[in-house]
């Protein structure tokens, strides 16, 4: 900020323009600089902002899959456009990328898939379709698989697996609204049960916040908390950490969310199972800025497993 060099900086008038990130750098004489955190300032703009994008990478094991799972909210359809992405990560230098996924769209409680895709094949409907919502383009010839849906409100997983038998490696699994802002149905929630290594096979959920306000979430990692439902080789201690798109620093993380009352609050507004609250699992409840944010999600001192991500909005 040009001449914001003094032990204090004020904002007078504040508005939407002046919504972001700040942190201050201290150096002296030439010497190494110093910088804080980050703090975030948001403005009650009057507006509204939804959840327009929900992703996940993470790895698809051998006869595993990859599966994120979302709620759609209000009173009509959703349009959505779904895709699973595998070959054309290795254009953004992904190593490994599963080779060629399949995407099957299932309603919670069913057992059955009631839409199943592989090869999108280029056709030009859904070639439109990524552009119309800014996703990056598929070669037409790629074995990517990508649907349109128009989903009542309800809760639904999206499963990658691999159409090759005894295949494996890295996809994205995306979720885009293609409704306009306003419209009478949203995206609530997203959750991701998979692996959290490390390196390339870390699981990194993402989404973007479209509109003119901030946005309440509630943001979790859970690998203990997954003992009450009988799932096994979970993560032991898991941390979380909010990294805005393209940025390197993070705006909000937690590691053991310590039995915190407004967390607790929290997942019981979000409609979320409660936590143990000497659990190792982590949480936190963060206002963004419209934007796109990762979550890193690892194990302390780099240890492996399984964990549930979720991500929650908050905002009636």
């Amino acid at each position: 900020i040009p001449e914001a060099t003094g032990d204090t900086y004020a904002l007078a008038n504040v508005g939407p323009a002046d919504i972001g990130f700040y942190s201050v750098a201290v150096s002296a004489g030439g010497a190494a600089t110093t910088e804080s955190s980050v703090a975030i300032l948001t403005v009650a703009t009057g507006g509204g902002s939804r959840l327009a994008n929900l992703s996940t990478r993470g790895l698809v094991p051998a006869g595993g899959d990859l599966t994120v799972g979302f709620v759609v909210r209000g009173s009509r359809g959703k349009s959505l456009l779904v895709r699973a992405v595998g070959p054309t990560l290795g254009s953004f230098g992904v190593a490994g990328a599963l080779a060629d996924p399949k995407l099957d769209v299932i309603p919670a409680g069913a057992s059955a898939a009631m839409n199943t895709h592989d090869d999108w094949a280029g056709a030009p409907v859904l070639a439109g379709a990524f552009a119309g919502v800014g996703a990056f383009a598929l070669p037409a010839a790629s074995r990517d698989a990508a649907v349109l849906a128009t989903l009542p409100a309800a809760a639904y997983s999206a499963r990658i697996t691999s159409n090759v038998a005894g295949g494996s490696g890295i996809a994205i699994a995306e979720v885009y609204d293609r409704d306009a802002s306003g419209a009478a149905s949203r995206l609530v929630n997203v959750s991701t049960l998979g692996f959290v290594g490390t390196g390339a096979q870390a699981l990194v959920p993402g989404f973007v916040i479209a509109g003119d306000a901030a946005k309440l979430l509630l943001i979790r990692a859970v690998g203990p908390g997954l003992a009450q439902f009988g799932v096994g080789g979970t993560l032991a201690d898991p941390q979380l950490a909010v990294i805005p798109l393209g940025k390197t620093f993070t705006v909000a993380s937690n590691d053991n969310w310590g039995g915190n009352a407004t967390l607790t609050a929290a997942f019981a507004a979000a409609g979320a199972f409660a936590l143990p609250a000497a659990s190792k699992d982590a949480a936190l409840v963060v206002r963004l800025p419209p934007g796109g944010y990762t979550v890193t999600v690892s194990g302390v001192a780099d240890t492996t497993g399984r964990a549930l991500v979720e991500i929650y909005d908050l905002d009636p």
